[in-house]
């Protein structure tokens, strides 16, 4: 879609995206022709494929019964999950870079 939409919803796939690209991860899935391991991964557009993998496999969102659920709409609950999994994330991100550089430092 190119309408900017903004009060529209934002779906799992899209959250996924938003966050990989916060991050500069884009790009660091398995080359092109791989699957998620999500039973409903022919659902995923092509844009959200690699952030969804890179996303699932950091820890900062998962699926349920096998499912992502790409198109659905992020509930309020899941959108709070995800964000403390990405702070968490870069903490701890923040935290390995301070003590390699504090461990490499010249």
């Amino acid at each position: 879609s190119t309408t900017f939409d903004p009060e529209g919803y934002l779906t799992r796939q899209q959250a996924a995206t938003i966050l990989i690209r916060a991050l500069g991860l884009e790009g660091k899935a398995p080359d092109p022709g791989y699957k998620t391991k999500y039973k409903d991964d022919y659902k995923i557009t092509d844009y959200a494929r690699d952030s969804i993998y890179v996303a699932t496999e950091l820890g900062l969102m998962s699926g349920s019964d096998g499912y992502f659920n790409p198109k659905g709409k992020l509930t309020r609950a899941q959108s709070a999950a995800i964000i403390t999994r990405f702070l968490e994330y870069l903490e701890a991100d923040l935290k390995q870079n301070f003590r390699d550089d504090i461990l490499f430092f010249d």
